[in-house]
């Protein structure tokens, strides 16, 4: 697939006709001298998101014609591309309905279907869920691919359509942003390997984390230990016995033996409890208040006093002597604080004690009145509703213990699904790296390739690898090292990973030469910031590879990035296929004119 033309309804946008080989789209400046002028804002990146636009990219609030739609509101594009069995076919969408895309295939190239009233395939709903009427699922037959086969065309299109966002990282395009499993597997593929067992392994790798938090719920918030199942089971035969017996108190209305239970412990328990903690209650309160008034506040030493004693004696009162009631006193007062620390924790814990006897006794007066209720109550219909209550309150405990049964017999299941899906993370996980670890030839030569490039460029070594990661998956990276052997960190800078992206790319478009795959790759301001001699090495190895291996390259670049003082670099009138403009009046942008 290569590209071959775009054009539009209207004549302010300016068509472009690419031809088979290199292509450049380039910026030009008109008046170095006029300072507002920007030869940034042409439209060589926007003609990159039409071309995106027009190979069925959906449109979000962010896309130029969602943020400009007053002003590219009656435009319709298109796009004719050429297959690799060298016919063609042209695909129109406007941005008005852009969810309607029309196809028509044709024998020969550059033609004009702006008046076409005849289409194969007209206003393709974009969203549709037949496969007979989605036009990504059409254009991806069409275009015959033979490269990751049940994958749409669009999940790798972005490794040959790079905008400025995409020089980021090698591997992991702007696209991307969602979770691994959406690209991982299918770059995996790219460079030779299986994916299967790394979609599974990924899809293993989400059932596990929603399995954990499954249990974790259940334990927390159900309050569920599995180890507490044999007192849980406890628990219920007991409460089953007192709901047998209170069954049976209720069915024969034989209220006898529940009255000498309630006297018994009325007597024997509560009353019991009630005198002892009175008791102990006036104890700690006695003790209390004997506390309280132990704490002293100062030292009873007096300097001061002691001193005028010795002046009405006529005794001299030595600085020594001073000395040692200083010390005396001071240690009568560090003596009195260590007693009032103890002192006042031990008042802090009579007050508690007393709290929680006052709590206590508040507990059983309340018991004491409404057993000597009970028992005062004559209507046996009451007393009957008073244990059905009770018999109510049974079932309802056995109720939810038996449900945290159920709970705990959940998570038994799901720990052991758990163990399943790891035991089955395992084997992918191994399955994985033995596939890395062997190899393949297709890796091989994308690496051969990669490295021929970048030491062609910019002189240096490196290659793709595959690492694995922490969540046992795997990682793609670029190894860049010296002539040593030695890793070294010179692909950091954002020209040199620009250089990395071009490099992958041409090596896998080389690679799948010979099968039915994407023919063209367009890169967006890749020469920016680069050294001149870097740039014209750049130049001349991508010449040399689309005439070599019948590769499209389309470069779009402004003309202070082109090394103009070489001349065997210098652009012919075939290689330039679209030349943008800063000239006043704004006809010489894309659209002719500012947005």
């Amino acid at each position: 697939m290569k590209l071959s033309k775009i054009y539009s309804n209207k004549p302010e946008f300016k068509s472009c006709t690419f031809n088979d080989g290199f292509n450049v789209l380039l910026g030009k400046i008109t008046d170095p001298n006029n300072l507002e002028l920007d030869t940034h804002n042409l439209g060589k990146t926007t003609l990159v998101h039409i071309i995106d636009f027009l190979l069925l990219k959906g449109v979000t609030k962010s896309h130029i014609f969602s943020k400009h739609n007053e002003k590219f509101n009656g435009y319709v594009f298109y796009l004719e591309i050429k297959l690799n069995n060298n016919t063609f076919l042209t695909i129109k969408r406007s941005v008005a309905h852009h969810t309607k895309i029309s196809i028509k295939l044709h024998l020969n190239g550059h033609q004009d279907f702006r008046f076409e009233g005849l289409w194969d395939f007209e206003d393709l709903p974009l969203t549709s869920d037949s496969s007979d009427r989605n036009p990504k699922k059409i254009l991806d037959r069409l275009l015959g691919f033979e490269v990751l086969n049940g994958v749409l065309y669009r999940k790798t299109l972005s490794y040959f359509i790079r905008t400025q966002e995409d020089y980021g990282d090698v591997f992991k395009l702007d696209k991307y942003r969602g979770k691994d499993i959406s690209w991982k597997p299918y770059l995996f593929e790219l460079l030779g390997f299986e994916r299967s067992n790394l979609t599974a392994k990924y899809e293993r790798d989400a059932e596990l984390s929603k399995t954990k938090a499954m249990i974790h719920e259940f334990k927390d918030k159900l309050s569920v230990d599995p180890d507490e199942i044999d007192k849980i089971k406890g628990t219920i035969d007991i409460k089953q016995y007192e709901k047998n017996e209170c069954q049976k108190l209720v069915d024969s209305f034989n209220f006898y033996l529940e009255e000498k239970t309630i006297n018994r412990e009325l007597v024997d328990d509560v009353e019991t409890k009630i005198s002892e903690l009175n008791s102990l209650e006036y104890k700690h309160g006695i003790e209390l208040k004997r506390l309280k008034g132990s704490i002293q506040v100062g030292s009873r030493l007096n300097l001061t006093f002691v001193e005028q004693l010795f002046n009405e004696a006529n005794l001299y009162f030595t600085d020594q002597l001073r000395n040692s009631y200083d010390q005396l006193i001071q240690f009568n007062k560090d003596i009195t604080e260590e007693r009032n620390r103890y002192l006042n924790d031990r008042i802090q814990s009579l007050e508690s004690e007393i709290q929680n006897d006052q709590a206590e006794l508040r507990e059983l007066n309340q018991k004491r009145v409404e057993y000597l209720s009970f028992l005062n109550e004559k209507d046996s219909f009451k007393k009957f509703k008073i244990y059905q209550n009770k018999l109510s309150k049974i079932e309802s405990d056995i109720a939810r213990l038996e449900s945290k049964l159920e709970s705990i017999d959940i998570i038994d299941r799901l720990t052991k699904d758990q163990k399943l899906v790891e035991t089955n993370i395992e084997f992918l996980s191994k399955s994985i790296q033995e596939q890395v670890s062997e190899g393949n030839e297709t890796l091989s030569q994308i690496r051969i390739l990669f490295n021929n490039f970048l030491k062609k460029i910019i002189n240096q070594i490196g290659f793709p690898t595959i690492v694995p990661s922490s969540t046992a998956n795997i990682e793609f990276k670029v190894t860049l090292t010296d002539e040593d052997g030695e890793t070294t960190s010179q692909g950091d800078g954002f020209s040199y990973k620009k250089i990395l992206c071009v490099c992958f790319d041409l090596a896998l478009l080389i690679t799948y030469g010979h099968k039915s795959y994407f023919r063209f790759v367009y890169h967006d301001g890749v020469l920016e910031n680069l050294d001149n001699r870097k740039k014209i090495e750049f130049l001349n190895l991508i010449r040399s590879i689309c005439v070599e291996n019948n590769i499209q390259y389309i470069l779009t670049l402004i003309e202070d990035d082109t090394p103009t003082h070489m001349e065997n670099i210098q652009f012919s009138d075939e290689e330039i296929v679209l030349v943008l403009t800063d000239e006043a009046g704004d006809k010489g942008r894309l659209f002719s004119m500012s947005y």
